[in-house]
This record gives structure tokens, sequence and C-alpha cells, in this order.
């Protein structure tokens, strides 16, 4: 069990096998191995690492259960695809923020809207669950596309709490704690 702030995240033993989208958009078959997560507000998830078939990985909501109904977006998208990068790993900390009608996407964001988004520092968290570098696309992994400000994590491959808990402080926790667009 891990505590990020107001959220618990624990994890299921063995797997589970689902088929869906991947973020490419491909139908594939995938490993999942579920986390329930709990947190204010009467939160409970089912949250799921699946790793596809056809190579990608990604973290997604598979069950709100009785969680407000501001949560079916995770549902619908917000996924966290995890990326290889040189023998390692790396997910971008792009934030779920709300709009109108409950809906919410994705933002850039800065280290200082993370936290307010997840009620706790975000840069620590992570590095908590032992992300090995923190910072902008451009600095930790000398990206140069359109994406290079974006804030991101690198990781080693045997640290599954990484992607976890980045998904739970830049998805969930801002939905929850209704950070708006």
């Amino acid at each position: 069990m891990v505590a990020l702030g107001e959220f618990v995240i624990e994890e299921i033993p063995g797997g589970l096998v689902v088929t869906g989208e991947t973020t490419a958009g491909v139908r594939a078959r995938g490993e999942a191995v579920t986390y329930p997560v709990r947190g204010p507000r009467g939160t409970a998830l089912t949250v799921a690492d699946i790793r596809w078939a056809n190579g990608e990985r990604d973290v997604r909501t598979l069950d709100r259960h009785v969680s407000p109904q501001t949560l079916d977006r995770l549902k619908q998208g917000l996924r966290l695809g995890v990326h290889g990068h040189g023998g390692r790993l790396v997910v971008d900390l792009a934030q779920a923020r709300l709009k109108e009608g409950h809906w919410s996407n994705l933002y850039r964001a800065t280290w200082e809207e993370l936290d307010h988004g997840a009620g706790i520092s975000v840069r620590e968290a992570l590095s908590e669950l032992r992300a090995d570098e923190l910072g902008t696309r451009e600095a930790v992994l000398a990206d140069a596309s359109r994406r290079r400000n974006y804030l991101c994590a690198l990781f080693a491959v045997g640290r599954p709490l990484v992607p976890i808990g980045a998904y739970v402080l830049t998805r969930v926790a801002p939905i929850v704690r209704r950070v708006r667009a």
C-alpha cells in the first residue's frame, strides 16, 4: 500500500487479461496489473497498468465504481502512455483539468500547477516512488519537439509504482480536487 497525499494505492497480485484500444488506437489484448485507488469525496477506482500485445503500455481507469461522476472521463480517455527510452521508461506529466459540463482534458503544467492539483509535491512523491529523473522533456530526454516543455518522469523498468503514482497525481487528483482549465 502506498499513500500519496489524500490517495491510497494498493496492488492486486496477478494479472488480468483485457481487450481494448491502445493509445495508438489499435484494438488489442493486454495483460493488466490492477490497483485499487481510494481517495477523498468517495473516490474508489480500479486503475490498471496494461502491457498490450503490440508492445504498447498505458495506465488507465478500468472502473470508477461509485466514485463521483466527474471521474467518468478517466474511463473514456486521459490515459497515461508509458514509453521506452534508452533502456528505461518515461511518462509525460500532463495534468487533467475540468472544463464545462464535468468534461476534462490534459494540459501542459508547471511543477506548481501539478502540486496544486495533487495537493502534495509531485516531484517529491515521484522521487519517493523511485523515479530517476524529473524535468522537462528537453532536459531529461534531449527532446526538441513541440512537446519539449512538457514535464516528464524517467524511471527504471522494474518500478511499476512510478507510472501508477504519476497517473493518480496528474489525472485522478486534479479532477477530484476540481482543478479547472
